[in-house]
């Protein structure tokens, strides 16, 4: 068989397009690209630009996402910071408080009571 790039013989073929190829004109192994089967340097170039293709797509919609994420958070923003809401939560904290102060007056009630009952009447 000859090399469908530079002719000379062989007896590999590419697992892309199988056409035969030789070990100079394949795609050599590396750290990046770790290919370990033949592959001719054209489909190695396809494939390599199938891969950038491939990124620029999702950088493209990683920018959207963010873009969509950066509108909520800036209603969401808007929202908190509106005045009706800063009322509806400190009134929140007000009901809060005064149910954690009738709560401690119950408990002291309930601590008294029960000294009252061991030691009798305790003012």
């Amino acid at each position: 068989m000859k090399c469908h790039i530079c002719g000379a013989d062989t007896e590999w073929k590419c697992e892309k397009c199988e056409e035969p190829v030789c070990e100079d004109c394949c795609v050599p192994y590396t750290q990046f690209t770790q290919i370990d089967y033949p592959l001719c340097n054209s489909c190695g170039e396809a494939m390599c630009y199938e891969e950038a293709r491939n990124r620029q797509e999702e950088e493209e919609g990683d920018a959207e996402r963010k873009k969509i994420k950066d509108e909520k958070n800036l209603c969401a923003r808007i929202k908190y910071n509106s005045t009706e809401q800063k009322e509806k939560r400190r009134l929140k904290k007000i009901e809060l408080q005064k149910q954690r102060a009738e709560e401690n007056r119950k408990s002291s009630e309930r601590v008294l009571s029960i000294m009252n009952s061991m030691f009798g009447e305790i003012k």
